[in-house]
Formats: structure tokens, C-alpha cells, sequence
């Protein structure tokens, strides 16, 4: 049997823009846009429509904000980690 290299995802660390309800049983890719703060600091704040449909969306968002299994609620400021469309190729 051979073993998978798996390149790691190129994840970057962020500050939730708005809450976010708990999370269930699956990682989940969340649709998100980002922004600077004055003081350089990244902020994502997911989408509102995640449905897979949302082409329009999609199209908008910056980057996926991962979230883990079974994650709990988060608020706004909380810590995030979010992966760049630009960086796979999106």
C-alpha cells in the first residue's frame, strides 16, 4: 500500500466578521469575503447564502472560512481560518 502526500492547504489565520452558528458534523468550506482593518488586520465574514446553487456568490466570495466539525457557536472577533480563492486557483 502506498502513502498519500498530501500537500497541506495554504490557511491563513483571520478575525470572524459576524457570528456564526454552531457547526454540525461535517468541515465545512464556508463561502466568505474578506477585508483589512486599519491597522492591517484580516477579517472574513461568510456569505449568507451558502447553498450550492449560489453561483452569484460564489463568484463573490474571496476565500473559504473553514470550520471544523461540531465547532461551537462564534462571535464577531473570534478566531478563524480561511483559505484564499486565489490561492487554489479560484
Amino acid at each position: 500500500m502506498q502513502s498519500i502526500n498530501a500537500t497541506p492547504l495554504p490557511v491563513e489565520p483571520a478575525r470572524l466578521g459576524a457570528p456564526l452558528a454552531a457547526n454540525d458534523l461535517r468541515l465545512d468550506f464556508m463561502r466568505a469575503e474578506l477585508r483589512r482593518t486599519p491597522d492591517g488586520e484580516l477579517i472574513a465574514t461568510a456569505l449568507q447564502r451558502q447553498d450550492s446553487a449560489a453561483q452569484r456568490d460564489f463568484a463573490h466570495a474571496d476565500a473559504l472560512l473553514l470550520r471544523a466539525p461540531f465547532a461551537p457557536a462564534a462571535q464577531a472577533g473570534d478566531a478563524v481560518e480561511v483559505l484564499r480563492m486565489s490561492e487554489i486557483g479560484l
